[in-house]
């Protein structure tokens, strides 16, 4: 199956950031941002859309809104459609997308390469850390060792050069093992299938 090249930005400091560009269809998440109370927060201007089923995604509202007047939204692709209210959903549909930015299989691609950050609507982007991601992603219990080690792979292949060594990595993430993203997948949906 034939996917549209897309580009996940991801920084993280205080505040998670995750910029995502789709050539195309051209829908952006701009910000994931920490807040008091919530593990995690989805803001995101979905601009695609919204009312054409056979797309698919999966949209969480919330309440906040950009400069620009845009209502907030999120979106995750690939499901089918079903529009969830409560933003405290929002973790589950935040696991989600690092799973699927972080898998090949998904056909997802993590970069941080200057000219995708520049079609993010302009934002500046200080510089990005994806290696210190991965293992906060790990020790988080968002992805398991071998998921993180094969994102680290990914990433010193094709993209960015890491400012980490790959032992340096692995000693960090080896100190706080998790479940794969499969096994979690499978035990927020009850049935052990990782649908599509």
């Amino acid at each position: 199956m034939s996917m549209s090249f897309i580009s996940v930005i991801l920084l993280i400091d205080t505040n998670i950031w995750i910029h995502l560009y789709e050539t195309g269809l051209t829908w952006v998440i701009r910000e994931i941002t920490k807040l008091p109370g919530h593990e995690v927060w989805i803001t995101g201007c979905v601009r695609r859309e919204l009312d054409n089923p056979e797309y698919g995604g999966v949209y969480v509202r919330t309440d906040g809104m950009f400069d620009d007047g845009t209502v907030v939204t999120a979106a995750i692709p690939g499901q089918n459609p079903n529009t969830p209210s409560i933003y405290e959903e929002a973790e589950d549909e935040l696991i989600e997308l690092v799973e699927l930015s972080l898998s090949k299989e998904s056909g997802l691609i993590v970069t941080n390469d200057e000219q995708a950050q520049r079609k993010c609507n302009g934002r500046s982007i200080r510089s990005l850390d994806m290696a210190k991601f991965l293992i906060w992603c790990c020790n988080k219990g968002l992805l398991g060792y071998d998921d993180a080690v094969d994102g680290f792979d990914s990433l010193t292949k094709d993209g960015p050069v890491l400012k980490i060594s790959r032992q340096k990595f692995i000693d960090e993430i080896s100190r706080s093992p998790s479940p794969s993203r499969r096994d979690r997948a499978s035990e927020r949906r009850g049935d052990g299938s990782h649908g599509s």
